[in-house]
């Protein structure tokens, strides 16, 4: 097994994206890796999946959208709804049990899950038909909650800022819903919360039919029992109008909670940056060479380097000389990893880190490669898109 000297597992990542970013990484630093024939082929499809699962995952900005909600209707007192809920009705993983070091020094290590769909469910109905008419607001489960586009702003929090982020918007929301089967710790503690606040007029407990029997809660006026698999959102609109006039008991905190998210940590980034730093040196001459499998391979590292080490700006440009290696040899993954390019540059600007490469130089080599494609829709986008971040 091929791993990085940190060993390949980030602690602020969910085991499945660490197993992920891991396939990735060995299969490119594999030195007996296919080069040529059907067996490279089929590593080109794994890999473009890994590319589109991993994608999908980092650039859904759940928690760059919950911040940017919480700041809105902090600035305009609006109101909005707080999702809590039993992290064990969704997917868990369990930390890694680490074996004994190998002869070659790596350290193997097994992941256990537990697969559970409830709260996914449950939260489909929320965005679906509650979320487009009253903002919400969640927490997200660290340890596998997956993200996209369309799922509910989540916060991804650390456990040091956890309570007073939970705190601050229970004491504002206008709403609150509570989602579990059985009172865990952690829901008992959001209780507590809730309590401490006086806010349970506001809040809607929602809980599986299995908590029926669950008692401690006649301070709480608002329960509602889910059958899961429902899609019907009528007896949640029920309950939530027949929640009394909050605007009395809600408080906003004088600044609004803006988190920042778990980051990786400072050895694991150090390692990343030079893993990466070298990676892009020799990828850059494999380039000039016309070496585009071996680049290929080198850039797939320096990517699966870049989500461990949350190093965007790296894994943009390692994105774009892929595409531009496979449009000069006609592959019909091209488009799509030019695509993740541009989807990370222009978040890069929107948030402000964007400062390390010059785009006008980037896109030099790739832009004459598109001209065969004129008339085509989605490339005629990907080229407005180039035109945009070259006249910044």
């Amino acid at each position: 097994m091929i791993t990085p000297p940190f060993g390949g597992y980030s602690p602020v990542l969910p085991a499945p994206i660490n197993i992920g970013i891991q396939a990735l990484f060995q299969e490119a630093m594999d030195r007996n890796r296919p080069r040529t024939g059907s067996q490279r082929e089929a590593l080109e499809l794994r890999r473009e999946v890994s590319f589109g699962f991993l994608h999908e995952y980092f650039e859904a900005e759940t928690h760059e959208r919950a911040i940017d909600l919480i700041k809105n209707v902090w600035k305009q007192r609006e109101p909005f709804c707080l999702y809590l809920r039993n992290f064990g009705l969704g997917s868990r993983t369990s930390e890694p049990a680490f074996g004994r070091p190998l002869a070659d020094g790596t350290v193997p290590y097994m992941i256990g899950a537990d697969m559970r769909l409830e709260d996914e469910r449950f939260q489909s109905v929320l965005s679906t038909h509650i979320a487009p008419k009253l903002a919400m607001v969640a927490v997200e489960n660290p340890a596998f909650d997956y993200r996209k586009k369309t799922c509910l702003p989540r916060l991804a929090l650390a456990d040091a800022s956890w309570r007073a982020t939970v705190s601050d918007l229970i004491a504002a929301a206008e709403v609150i819903i509570v989602y579990f089967n059985q009172p865990t710790r952690g829901v008992s503690d959001e209780i507590a919360m809730i309590r401490d606040s006086g806010r349970q007029g506001a809040t809607i407990l929602v809980m599986l039919p299995e908590a029926s029997g669950t008692t401690g809660f006649p301070d709480f006026p608002i329960t509602l029992t889910w059958q899961d698999f429902s899609t019907d959102p009528a007896p949640l609109w029920d309950a939530i109008h027949s929640l009394p006039p909050q605007e009395s008991h809600k408080h906003f905190a004088a600044n609004p909670p803006t988190p920042a998210p778990p980051s990786a940590p400072l050895l694991i980034r150090q390692e990343a940056d030079l893993m990466i730093n070298a990676g892009l040196t020799l990828a850059g001459d494999e380039f000039r060479q016309e070496k585009f499998v071996d680049m290929d391979d080198r850039l797939s590292a320096c990517i699966a380097m870049s989500y461990w080490g949350d190093i965007a700006e790296a894994r943009a440009l390692a994105y774009l000389w892929i595409a531009t290696g496979q449009f000069r040899r006609e592959k019909g993954y091209a488009p799509d990893n030019l695509e993740r390019a541009l989807d990370i540059f222009e978040r890069l600007i929107r948030s402000g880190r964007y400062a390390r490469f010059s785009p006008p130089q980037m896109f030099d080599q790739i832009v004459p490669l598109l001209s065969p494609y004129q008339g085509n829709p989605r490339m005629e986008s990907h080229l407005e898109r180039i035109r945009r971040l070259q006249h910044l």
